[in-house]
C-alpha cells in the first residue's frame, strides 16, 4: 500500500488532494518537488504551512531525493505545503529563546547564547583542572583527567557546538 493510499484510507475521503512527490531541492523554508508523472516540477512548496515572522516554529526538512506528501493550503492548489516526508534531513524546534536542532552531525540545544555542548565542555575542562589545597601546597591535576577528556570527546560527537 502506498503512502497516498494510506492517507486516503485514514482520512476516509477518496477525493483527497494530498499528492506524493520527490524532493529535488530544499531551501530555508521551501522546497521543489517532482511528481514524477509528467506534471511540471512544483517550486515553492512550503516546509511549514504559515510563512510568517513568528520565531516559535517547528520545521521538518526533508532529504533531497526523499518522498513527501504535499497538500494545498486552504484548498488553494497554487499554495502547497509538505505534510510528511519519507526521509528527514534536519529537524528544528524553536520556542521563545530555546532552540533545538537534530541533523546527521548531532544535537544542538541552545538557550539564548548558551548551548549544551559548550557548557558540558567547560564543565569537563574545569574538572580536569581541579587542584585541592593541601598542607604541602596545591595538589596536581586529577590523575583521571584523561578519562574526563575522553568523555568530553564522546559528548562532542553527539552534541553540536553552535
Amino acid at each position: 500500500m502506498t503512502l497516498q493510499e494510506i492517507i486516503k484510507q485514514l482520512s476516509k475521503n477518496t477525493t483527497t488532494q494530498l499528492q506524493i512527490a520527490k524532493v529535488i531541492e530544499v531551501g530555508d523554508q521551501q522546497c521543489t518537488v517532482d511528481f514524477e508523472d509528467g506534471r511540471p516540477i512544483l517550486q515553492g512548496v512550503r516546509l511549514k504551512a504559515v510563512l510568517d515572522n513568528n520565531d516559535n516554529t517547528f520545521l521538518l526538512v526533508p532529504k533531497i531525493g526523499s518522498y513527501v506528501a504535499v497538500g494545498p493550503i486552504m484548498n488553494n492548489n497554487a499554495v502547497q505545503a509538505v505534510l510528511v516526508c519519507s526521509e528527514v534531513e534536519r529537524l528544528e524546534l524553536k520556542i521563545s529563546s530555546t532552540y533545538f536542532e537534530i541533523d546527521q552531525e548531532g544535537f544542538l540545544l541552545k538557550i539564548q547564547s548558551e548551548n549544551l555542548a559548550s557548557v558540558l565542555s567547560s564543565l569537563i575542562d574545569a574538572i580536569c583542572s581541579i587542584t585541592v589545597p593541601t598542607a604541602t601546597g596545591p595538589s596536581g591535576v586529577p590523575i583521571n583527567s584523561a578519562t574526563f577528556t575522553t568523555i568530553k570527546n564522546r559528548l562532542l560527537k553527539i552534541l553540536k557546538d553552535a
